[in-house]
């Protein structure tokens, strides 16, 4: 089992309902940016699966825009899958696979990826794997090693004394915008769609402060900085989040 792995083991194990409400404040977001990218294939997709589907919030919001006929949900942590059986009941098939260890079996038309490959030890291995599961990739990241962020993350791990990987959202890989396309490149997958957004919502941040124990003016800052600048910010090295969709270099 890998880092991610363990990492989020834990938290389905003793905090299932805290992390389940913190996904829940950015799925709406994330969902209409899935709705998006895939406006293209037609309505309903025929079937698309959440790779790494945590407690299923992102996967609840696509059901709630009736974008697909079948949906499935895969995840390594039985408990995160029970949550989802539990809210979703028998409008979700689900899979109990680590897709780090490449043993997941669902095929589908599109599959997401949402906030997963900076979990991971080898993301290219993953996504290279993603080949034969689904024909259409929604993938999203953190925008975390543009020079903005780059920084101010050097400083706070700094002089805490901690490396950049000690962090508790559990990220071990550190994107740009260069950089994730470039991996998805290598990987064999061809840009066809993208779409930028800032998923700064004051509650949400108000109950990360909570849950993090971190000052609520830290918290707070992307909000501010957002308010200040509105539409300019998408432009901006620090805060916003990429989502794209993708087929195979020859599709």
């Amino acid at each position: 089992m890998g880092e991610a792995a363990e990492h989020y083991k834990q938290i389905y194990r003793h905090d299932l309902e805290i992390e389940a409400e913190w996904l829940r404040y950015g799925a709406r977001a994330k969902a209409h940016s899935v709705a998006l990218l895939t406006r293209e294939l037609g309505r309903p997709l025929s079937s698309l699966c959440e790779f790494g589907c945590g407690t299923g919030a992102v996967l609840e919001k696509c059901i709630e825009l009736r974008l697909a006929n079948k949906w499935t949900a895969v995840d390594n942590s039985p408990e995160a899958l029970q949550y989802v059986r539990d809210r979703l009941g028998c409008l979700v098939q689900t899979e109990c696979s680590d897709i780090a260890s490449l043993s997941c079996t669902t095929k589908v038309q599109v599959g997401v990826l949402s906030h997963v490959l900076e979990h991971l030890e080898n993301p290219s291995r993953v996504l290279v794997a993603m080949h034969g599961r689904c024909d259409n990739l929604i993938a999203e990241v953190p925008l975390q090693n543009q020079p903005v962020p780059r920084l101010m993350d050097t400083v706070r791990w700094k002089l805490r004394g901690l490396r950049r990987e000690d962090n508790k959202a559990g990220h071990i890989q550190f994107f740009s915008k260069t950089s994730f396309r470039v991996l998805l490149a290598d990987s064999g997958w061809r840009i066809v769609d993208e779409h930028i957004y800032l998923p700064q919502q004051k509650d949400a941040l108000l109950f990360s402060a909570r849950r993090n124990q971190i000052p609520v003016w830290r918290a707070l800052l992307p909000y501010y900085i957002y308010c200040l600048l509105g539409r300019a910010a998408l432009h901006s090295p620090t805060f916003t989040m990429p989502f794209g969709r993708y087929r195979t270099g020859n599709g």
